[in-house]
């Protein structure tokens, strides 16, 4: 089995959450991203819930295999 390998890594704030379109924006450095929720299941739902709400900085990281 191989290891993923780390694509890119984005950090910031989750800023907003728009539940009718199932995402989250997270403010970064270089502009805010667009989170789509939709497939997440209900722990990191409140995970980045709880994140948005007391204000901590989030990393999110894309690997492929």
């Amino acid at each position: 089995m191989t290891q993923p390998i780390d694509k890119f890594t984005v950090s910031g704030k989750l800023i907003k959450w728009d539940i009718n379109k199932f995402e989250f924006t997270l403010e970064t450095p270089v502009g805010d991203i667009k989170i789509n929720i939709e497939k997440c299941n209900s722990q990191m739902l409140n995970e980045m819930v709880d994140a948005m709400r007391l204000r901590r900085v989030v990393e999110f990281k894309v690997v492929g295999e």
